[in-house]
């Protein structure tokens, strides 16, 4: 694959306090310094992704934090729920970044054209043309059957932090996840998925 296309739709799953919020900001970075681009974070109810505990957390978890903190001097966050918005500094940052951004979307049903039933345009573009646009996405959920399918069906990931409910395991069990993968799911620890 040419250096300037990204394939990868990441979806991260689980209850508040699961690690899924730290998690989503390791797979930005990874993806990130792989690319070499910048990350635009979507994060409209304000209270995950924007808590600076979080990106410290993050950080610690890193291999090399000085490395990854030198690096992501281009880390926007924005706390809209209009696709307009996060998709015009996503443009910005992609201009900046080679021709490369990687979004991620803190509670995805927050985002205007996304419903645990459906994803409207332009999300649905953009996830499926993500190689072509340069593109990278991590989306995070706190409940599976609030995903929508043709968000997961195009996700080339999905992780499963803790869940607790027996209707988030049928859920997750109809994304493809085995009895047995989804055996341990309740009594994971925070960011283990």
């Amino acid at each position: 694959m040419p250096p300037s296309q990204i394939n990868a739709t990441i979806v991260n799953i689980g209850i508040p306090g699961s690690g899924k919020s730290i998690a989503s900001i390791i797979d930005a970075k990874r993806l990130a310094l792989e690319h070499h681009c910048e990350i635009v974070i979507h994060d409209a109810g304000g209270s995950g992704i924007r808590n600076r505990d979080v990106f410290r957390d993050a950080f610690a978890e890193y291999d090399n934090p000085l490395k990854s903190l030198h690096f992501f001097r281009r880390i926007h966050v924005l706390n809209t729920g209009r696709a307009e918005d996060v998709f015009a500094l996503a443009e910005k940052a992609r201009k900046r970044g080679g021709g490369k951004v990687v979004i991620v979307i803190d509670e995805v049903t927050l985002c205007d054209s996304i419903s645990a039933t459906s994803i409207g345009e332009p999300w649905l573009s953009a996830i499926a043309q993500r190689r072509w646009k340069g593109i990278g996405f991590v989306f995070v959920l706190q409940d599976p059957t609030m995903a929508p399918r043709r968000l997961t069906g195009l996700a080339t990931e999905i992780k499963l932090f803790r869940l607790s409910h027996e209707d988030h395991l049928k859920a997750a069990k109809k994304l493809g996840f085995s009895a047995e993968q989804l055996a341990d799911v309740p009594s994971l620890g925070r960011g283990e998925y």
